[in-house]
């Protein structure tokens, strides 16, 4: 398809699909939810807009997301649990989620004005991942019934999920149960982040950065406890 410029946007109606086919472009909802998933080739930025932020009614720690969306009101991106073929490991390629075709050069960013959400469901068992950076100004980074599991609640592992970029968010909530006494997660995903370090210096377009980073100083903490 043809490029879209990073300084451009595309506008996409709330309950309506957009299979995006350029290498270089802004796809924005203005007061509605986003659902995103597949393998990305290029470099894009995705967003959606919210009238109110929804966190104070997630009661977060508590609430359980599930399939009314009525109660996340809007502003929130949902990764769904489309089969993908991850490049970041060889062993274990096949996954749930959204990922690079090529980890060395493509990039996606994510802005939430509410919400980041893992939309699987509890009997879809199999490792998610998220590639990109990923931010939520009014809320969390959290998965669909993170109590669940496939054998109901508390129910076992869904499996691993992968989170390789960036994740800024409001505040934190959970993503599943780990259980001490036993060693095992027994709901929702055990969580694995690795930071991209291509991102500090190649954005996805007119994604929301810091500026420039600058090294201040460095200090030894193993010499401090010597």
């Amino acid at each position: 398809g043809n490029q879209i410029s990073p300084s451009t946007k595309k506008n996409i109606l709330p309950s309506t699909e957009q299979t995006l086919t350029t290498a270089n472009a802004i796809i924005y909802v203005s007061s509605g939810n986003l659902h995103i998933s597949g393998t990305l080739s290029g470099h894009v930025t995705v967003a959606a807009s919210g009238s109110s932020s929804t966190y104070n009614s997630l009661n977060v720690g508590t609430y359980q997301y599930d399939t009314d969306y009525n109660q996340m009101g809007t502003g929130n991106v949902f990764f769904e649990p489309t089969t993908v073929t991850s490049q970041t490991n060889s062993s274990h390629p096949t996954r749930y989620g959204m990922v690079y075709n090529n980890p060395s050069s493509d990039t996606l960013g994510v802005v939430a004005y509410s919400n980041l959400v893992i939309n699987s469901s509890p009997s879809q068992v199999g490792d998610f991942e998220v590639d990109g950076t990923l931010m939520a100004l009014h809320g969390v980074y959290m998965t669909n019934k993170f109590d669940q599991g496939p054998n109901g609640e508390y129910g076992g592992s869904r499996g691993n999920l992968y989170t390789i970029g960036g994740i800024i968010t409001y505040t934190q909530t959970l993503n599943g149960y780990f259980d001490p006494s036993t060693n095992t997660v027994i709901s929702g995903y055990n969580e694995i982040y690795q930071y991209d370090p291509r991102l500090a210096n190649n954005p996805p377009p007119l994604y929301p950065t810091t500026g420039t980073v600058r090294m201040t100083g460095v200090l030894d903490m193993g010499a401090l406890q010597k």
